[in-house]
């Protein structure tokens, strides 16, 4: 219900009252539940979360044979899991950047990203992935991902640019040094 509501009329919205209505529930459920809507809107953008975390993880977990293909599950499963989402995943994360509690909280999300993005990479880089490349990748796949939910890039296009991003961080071969772009 309180995706709907977010969906159907904005985060702002979205308050523990408003969910009672539309759920046919009592305000006191919603409030024994949740308690403030800070929480509401914590456990929202957590299911997503959680949701995109689980979905890179089990990518990964089938069975990587090169870099090109960690890549490109990385970056479908990033994309695809935002449009799953819909474009209301960034009205609830620019929802969730009004306290700092809130973006603590989604620092803290973010941070689980980049464990797994440098889980991904650190077979191609020797272990070595700068916080730099991560943030990198991060970015594009926040930016495409959220342009692909609202139909202004095509979902392949957005999953081969972000592919090659993540390839852009992995080490380049020449025959004297190994460089890492955004080893800085």
């Amino acid at each position: 219900m309180a995706r709907a509501i977010v969906k159907e009329e904005g985060p702002a919205a979205l308050t523990l009252i408003r969910l009672a209505e539309r759920a046919g529930v009592t305000k006191p459920i919603t409030y024994r539940h949740f308690r403030t809507r800070e929480a509401l809107l914590v456990a929202l953008y957590r299911e997503f979360d959680d949701r995109q975390t689980e979905a890179m993880r089990s990518a990964l977990s089938d069975g990587v044979q090169s870099a090109q293909m960690m890549a490109s599950i990385v970056a479908a499963a990033y994309v695809d899991c935002t449009i799953a989402a819909g474009v209301e995943i960034g009205w609830l994360i620019g929802a969730l950047q009004t306290t700092p509690e809130l973006q603590a909280f989604l620092e803290e999300c973010r941070e689980r990203h980049h464990e797994v993005l440098k889980q991904a990479l650190a077979p191609y880089t020797k272990g070595a992935v700068a916080r730099t490349s991560t943030t990198a990748v991060l970015g594009a796949a926040d930016a495409l991902s959220a342009a692909a939910a609202m139909g202004a890039v095509d979902r392949e296009a957005a999953i081969e640019c972000l592919r090659r991003v993540i390839l852009t961080m992995i080490p380049a071969r020449s025959e004297a040094t190994d460089q890492m772009i955004c080893s800085v």
